[in-house]
């Protein structure tokens, strides 16, 4: 029996995406048959030239893996949406973002490093305690991630847990920063307006990108049915207010006035974990 085989390998060092990929191709072999083709979407492919690297690390390692095509990120969780074609639009939103655009006649763009805002959950962190942080002088409005952000990193005041993340020895390392993602989620959607607004910015600038990359490989934005895939753990976490504010820009950018009805209807699309969601106006 011949088979298809999508491995999405392993984020990382070159070391853990090597073993990530051979270990899938092996275990597929160990059940018998031959591997038709193979796809990577998590190869940190971002320039013409990182997929070629790629191609040599494959055929270094899996000399006899055969054809394989080798992605950027974003274009991973296409065909969840269009199995058949993989055509679309995909925003992907986990420590970072990737955000890919496939259209007829393999025609095909990503972000990568176009991206030159933070998204992400690592973002989020560091949003969140810029936040705090003005708040605390008197210069940003009161939040309740106050409290959270000192609770998870057990620091006494503001100033604490500043000092403990740039302090000159032993701080704390700025990616611990990606733990705070899911209270800013869970505290945007219980309505504090500070932890809204970072996640209403980080949706309209992704949606921003998104028409970029749908344009790029030649999708009329005001004409065309374009599938969006949303994925990621940032993006599709229970408590992720997300896709109500990408839908609700979307709404917006048509040239309707976004009111309580239109919201309303809105939550009623959306799936039944989603159903609790409140807007908050800005």
């Amino acid at each position: 029996m011949r088979r298809h085989l999508q491995c999405p390998g392993s984020q990382g060092r070159r070391r853990r995406r090597d073993g990530g990929g051979e270990d899938c191709v092996c275990e597929k072999r160990r059940e018998g048959g031959d591997t038709l083709s193979s796809a990577f979407c998590l190869a940190g492919v971002d320039w013409p030239e990182d997929e070629i690297y790629w191609q040599n690390v494959l055929a270094h390692h899996l000399p006899d893996l055969g054809p394989a095509s080798i992605r950027n990120d974003g274009f991973a969780p296409l065909r969840c949406r269009s199995p058949k074609d993989g055509l679309g639009v995909a925003i992907v939103v986990g420590t970072g973002p990737a955000v890919a655009a496939r259209a007829s006649g393999n025609r095909a763009w990503a972000l990568s490093f176009w991206a030159q805002e933070p998204f992400g959950g690592a973002a989020l962190g560091r949003a969140a305690l810029r936040a705090v942080c003005r708040a605390e002088l008197g210069i940003g409005p009161e939040t309740a991630l106050k409290e959270e952000l000192l609770e998870t990193y057990r620091a006494g005041s503001v100033e604490a847990l500043l000092h403990a993340f740039t302090r000159l020895e032993g701080r704390r390392p700025a990616r611990e920063l990606a733990r705070l993602a899911p209270a800013v989620l869970e505290w945007a959607r219980v309505q504090d307006p500070v932890a809204r607004a970072i996640i209403r910015e980080q949706a309209l600038g992704l949606a921003d990108y998104a028409a970029v990359c749908a344009k790029a490989v030649g999708y009329d934005l005001e004409c065309d049915h374009i599938p969006v895939v949303l994925a990621g753990s940032v993006v599709m976490a229970a408590s992720s207010p997300f896709p109500e504010e990408l839908a609700l820009d979307a709404i917006a950018e048509a040239g309707f006035i976004v009111h309580d009805t239109i919201v309303a209807r809105l939550q009623a699309t959306l799936p039944d974990w989603r159903a609790n969601f409140t807007h908050v106006q800005a």
